[in-house]
């Protein structure tokens, strides 16, 4: 493995957070729960690690995006942006493939992911704030 893959990845934006009223609404849905919770780690970690469980963040991924449980998120707003998140992380996934795949690349995947995961997050406290 390069010695680049050692070097810490850390976003340039923080996660949009979900409001305390969006974090009760979704307490029970164990796939965004899930999905979250694997998330944290990729706030701050390395190349190779990002790489190395990329096919794990895109199964995750994907089981979130086939398991709304909610009725108010089962709408075209919401599917778009998980479609969109499972799609970052299916490409990190086979970036993880690529033997010359660079650095920046992946540090931009990995913002990428990041970012959409917020969008999500943003659309959630929209819907519950609208409430």
């Amino acid at each position: 493995m390069r010695s680049i893959q050692t070097n810490s990845i850390v976003p340039k934006s923080s996660l949009v957070p979900l409001t305390r009223e969006s974090q009760l609404e979704v307490e029970n849905w164990e796939e965004y729960q899930k999905l979250n919770d694997f998330l944290a780690q990729y706030k701050n970690i390395t190349m190779r690690d990002a790489l190395f469980n990329a096919k794990d963040l895109a199964n995750l991924a994907q089981q979130l995006k086939d398991s709304i449980r909610i009725e108010k998120f089962k709408i075209p707003s919401v599917k778009i942006r998980l479609n969109v998140l499972h799609n970052e992380t299916l490409r990190l996934a086979d970036m993880a493939e690529i033997k010359t795949i660079s650095e920046q690349e992946v540090i931009e995947e990995n913002e990428n992911i990041l970012n959409a995961f917020s969008a999500l997050n943003l659309k959630i406290n929209n819907l519950i704030s609208q409430e």
